[in-house]
């Protein structure tokens, strides 16, 4: 039985609930995270109102901060590809892919 699920189901490790995340809007995600913090925390109306501006500004931030993140890294990268040779790229690109599957598997990428 264990032999049919596919290698693609089998390697993906992510979680469920961050690729929904993932793909929910700043509200939408600061109102879940709100929304667990009450549960939790058994958090007045009043807290609610104040934890979800808190939380709202700080998923916004946080985008904002990956999206400079993810603009910086191709700015490198192609920096990179003007001084490497086609070998080099290539090599770099391996070492990249074996680095994001060890991520995606749990463990910490090796330099």
């Amino acid at each position: 039985m264990i032999a049919l699920i596919s290698p693609a189901v089998a390697q993906d490790k992510t979680p469920k609930h961050k690729k929904e995340f993932k793909d929910m809007t700043p509200e939408e995600r600061a109102q879940k995270i709100t929304d667990r913090m009450t549960k939790q925390l058994a958090l007045t109306e009043e807290q609610q109102k104040d934890v979800y501006k808190i939380n709202l500004e700080h998923v916004k931030k946080m985008e904002a901060l990956r999206a400079e993140r993810k603009a910086q890294h191709e700015k490198t990268k192609a920096e990179l590809d003007k001084i490497l040779t086609d070998e080099q790229k290539k090599k770099a690109e391996e070492l990249r892919k074996k680095r994001e599957e060890k991520r995606k598997n749990g463990h910490h990428a090796e330099e």
